[in-house]
């Protein structure tokens, strides 16, 4: 009989950011499993989804539903209520989705219940409690936290608007995978639940991708990369993604050298509800020959961009070690980066990239790194063969890291 597994999430696919939310159900596929996913998509035009188009991978049976009154996010116009709203409205969620999933599972013999990210597992957590798992393996999977930083920086406040996330990460499931994405999931789970009985923390993989150069040397005459200092980001254009510092480091870069202006291009790869901000502060900054707003790029695509820029940049709030930054990694671009949660732990300081403290004013230490690489390709060789070396060492492909899940997952299965 096929392996039957259900999927709950609060998440959608999508098809220009965040691969690991469609790459885990097409795992289990592509493994032999028969793949059921539910999941609620927020409609409203401040999420991460007004860019999207619905998605189905293939060989997913997808029951998608919308987020009850997410389309109050568009008109409530204080920050703080839309905070709260976008609380409740989640909360109410995860009670559609298990009358949802109680309806599946009445027509279907699932083995797995799978909660993907804190209303998915907290869904799973009420089936559990109400007699609905048995029989069932329960997986709960976080993508990193923000719960680490919140308690080391003793912002309590912050703890108790989250403590949805407190609550899913307290539930005992037969397996708990936390992603290893530089937001110390780990120190935060051995504080919530110290005694789970099988937890994972793991980085995600990253393969070896394809480009075209046709598409590369198109890029490049699109934005005149040839012969340039060349910068690149790849995220959500979101407040805490900080493409805000990156705009300042390029115009710091320029002011301190006027006659390297010229061979600086910046492309910012991504789509979001800070990009209003993002292109007035470019305006303002009169650097718009030098920096470059993309848009959303579908994933596969990506690659191509990376290939034809020399320089990664990702200076985010939380961490650093995201699908970008291991892509860019894998391609073994020169990295630029900042030293908080974890991200030190893959990038030395002129050694395998270039990382600074988030805490002093690093603009300048940028900007001058950045004209030595203007000026000295032997810098820019040795760091990226080091780089090559550690990449190989420390990362998995997508496909090494979804064997070791699914055979954990089914060494415990009970049907």
């Amino acid at each position: 009989m096929t392996k039957k597994i259900l999927f709950i999430s609060g998440i959608d696919f999508k098809e220009k950011s965040i691969q690991v939310i469609r790459k885990t159900p097409e795992a289990y596929v592509h493994r032999g499993w028969d793949v059921h996913y539910l999941v609620l998509r927020d409609v409203s035009k401040r999420g991460n989804y007004f860019y999207e188009k619905p998605l189905n991978p293939s060989g997913v049976k997808v029951f998608r539903y919308h987020f009850f009154f997410s389309y109050l996010l568009n008109v409530i116009p204080i920050q703080i209520l839309r905070t709260i709203a976008n609380k409740i409205i989640s909360y109410i969620g995860v009670y559609q989705l298990l009358f949802h999933a109680i309806r599946l599972i009445r027509n279907n013999e699932y083995c797995v219940l799978y909660g993907y990210e804190h209303i998915g597992t907290r869904t799973v957590s009420l089936l559990k409690f109400f007699g609905k798992a048995r029989n069932c393996i329960t997986v709960s999977r976080f993508q990193g936290t923000w719960l680490a930083l919140y308690y080391k920086s003793k912002r309590y406040l912050k703890l108790l608007l989250n403590v949805d996330f407190y609550l899913a990460m307290r539930f005992k499931s037969d397996l708990c995978i936390m992603t290893d994405d530089g937001t110390q999931g780990d120190f935060i789970m051995r504080k919530i639940q110290p005694k789970h009985p099988d937890f994972r923390f793991w980085v995600n993989g990253v393969d070896f991708s394809s480009t075209n150069n046709d598409f590369c040397n198109q890029i490049k005459a699109n934005y005149n990369l040839e012969n340039k200092i060349s910068l690149i980001s790849v995220s959500r254009l979101e407040s805490w993604k900080r493409v805000d510092r990156v705009i300042n480091i390029v115009n710091q870069f320029c002011k301190k050298n006027p006659n390297l202006k010229h061979k600086l291009v910046y492309l910012v790869v991504g789509e979001g509800i800070d990009r209003p901000r993002l292109e007035q502060l470019v305006n303002d900054l009169d650097l718009r020959k030098q920096i470059k707003f993309v848009g959303a790029i579908p994933n596969d695509k990506v690659p191509n961009y990376l290939k034809v820029c020399k320089v990664f940049m990702s200076f985010y709030d939380l961490s650093n070690v995201g699908n970008p930054l291991l892509e860019a990694m894998r391609m073994n671009k020169v990295i630029m980066t900042l030293s908080n949660g974890d991200t030190s732990k893959w990038i030395s300081h002129k050694k395998t990239g270039f990382i600074y403290n988030p805490k002093e004013g690093f603009y300048d230490e940028v900007a001058d790194d950045l004209a030595l690489l203007v000026k000295d390709d032997d810098l820019i060789r040795n760091v990226t063969s080091k780089l090559l070396k550690f990449s190989e060492e420390k990362l998995w492909t997508w496909e090494e890291r979804f064997n070791e899940e699914v055979k954990i997952v089914e060494s415990k299965l009970k049907c």
